[in-house]
């Protein structure tokens, strides 16, 4: 046993005890017999100590004992069974008779004081809008796999039309991707992989789901292997591909080829909104009007895509949308606004950047801000980040 003792006043024992166990609320419900007595996590750990000081000077060592009580934040407890506690001591009694002359008995309640800090929650960085988008790949896919899009049962020439248009899109996404050599290659590989997947779809031997989802798969791909910057042009691009439809439509054959084209049409529209959550969390954001820019395009992405779209996967875009805004908020909180500048001549960009952020090193961001022509002729006046 080791002497008693709280931050570092010491005192004698005469007994000690604990409290442990686990938080549990309970449920109980009308017309049902069974409870649920639901788990919260342990409780907090408390002990309880009686004890006593006493001798010539016991007064100083109660007043001592009392002081650091009152004393504010956590401290250590030298528990005789236990060892060193770092704990708070929420409750202090003491009590002196006359009867016992000298002494005074006291009353101490420690509990573990753990560590700063309770559970919080924030927004995880685009995790809303990956599920907003998952959720519209999924209405998109169930929109495309309904009544209008079909091949069988019709004569050849419309499978063939429906295999053809996938063929375009693949030659779209992979025309959209460019060189693509600033990025991973594995990323690449993959993305070429998920595009010559649609030219090789055989929309008479596959279901429309797998036409749908492979769709979905390569759009995003083609997303993730470019800068985001030629993400977003890109799926702009995407949201504007229409589908050709045969000029005569008077027999049932033709009749479907047509709601085929235009059933893939809305399909890539809408693949390419969800494709969407990439590029939106990741474009870069220096200026609060690159903020304005990229959620005005979110915006009319958005609304472009909405005339062809069912009840289900019109709620699903608006949530991407929705979604799309708040990531977008979060990230440009702290954004500062663009800010007018004036020099008598034209100046090396070193130099300008020097003199409005004492930072020389965002001389290239002042060129493609400016749009100077050479770096050593920054123009006269302009628009630059104000900070």
């Amino acid at each position: 046993m080791r002497p008693a003792s709280w931050r570092g006043v010491p005192f004698f024992i005469d007994e000690a005890g604990g409290e442990v166990g686990r938080r549990y609320e309970m449920h109980e419900y009308p017309q049902r017999d069974t409870p649920w007595a639901e788990d919260l996590g342990r409780a907090q750990r408390r002990w309880s100590l009686a004890g006593y000081v006493l001798g010539a000077g016991y007064m100083g060592t109660r007043d001592r004992l009392i002081a650091a009580c009152e004393q504010q934040g956590t401290g250590k407890l030298v528990h005789p069974y236990l060892g060193d506690l770092t704990v708070v001591c929420d409750r202090f009694r003491y009590r002196e008779r006359d009867g016992e002359g000298g002494m005074c008995r006291f009353d101490l309640s420690f509990a573990e004081a753990g560590t700063p800090g309770a559970p919080w929650s924030s927004r995880a960085a685009g995790a809303a809008i990956r599920g907003a988008a998952a959720a519209l790949v999924s209405v998109a896919i169930t929109a495309f796999a309904g009544n209008t899009f079909r091949v069988a049962g019709f004569q050849d020439y419309v499978a063939i039309d429906a295999a053809l248009d996938l063929g375009r899109l693949a030659s779209i996404l992979e025309g959209l991707r460019g060189p693509t050599v600033q990025l991973p290659e594995p990323v690449s590989i993959e993305a070429r992989r998920r595009i010559l997947a649609l030219a090789i779809l055989d929309p008479a031997s596959v279901p429309p789901e797998t036409i749908a989802a492979t769709v979905c798969d390569a759009v995003g791909a083609f997303a993730d292997s470019v800068t985001p910057a030629s993400a977003l042009d890109g799926l702009d691009a995407l949201t504007l591909v229409t589908f050709a439809a045969p000029p005569n439509t008077t027999t049932p054959g033709r009749l479907q080829q047509a709601e085929n084209a235009a059933t893939l049409t809305a399909l890539v529209e809408q693949a390419a909104i969800a494709a969407l959550p990439g590029p939106v969390s990741t474009v870069p954001l220096m200026v609060y009007e690159d903020l304005v820019a990229v959620r005005t395009r979110v915006v009319e992405l958005c609304d472009r895509v909405l005339p062809l779209a069912t009840d289900a996967v019109f709620g699903a875009v608006d949530e991407v949308r929705t979604q799309a805004i708040a990531e977008l908020n979060v990230r440009g909180a702290t954004l500062q606004p663009l800010r007018p500048y004036s020099t008598p001549f034209p100046r090396p960009s070193l130099t300008l950047a020097q003199r409005l952020y004492q930072d020389p090193s965002r001389d290239a961001e002042l060129v493609a801000r400016t749009g100077a022509v050479h770096p050593a002729f920054v123009p006269e006046s302009g628009l630059v980040a104000a900070g």
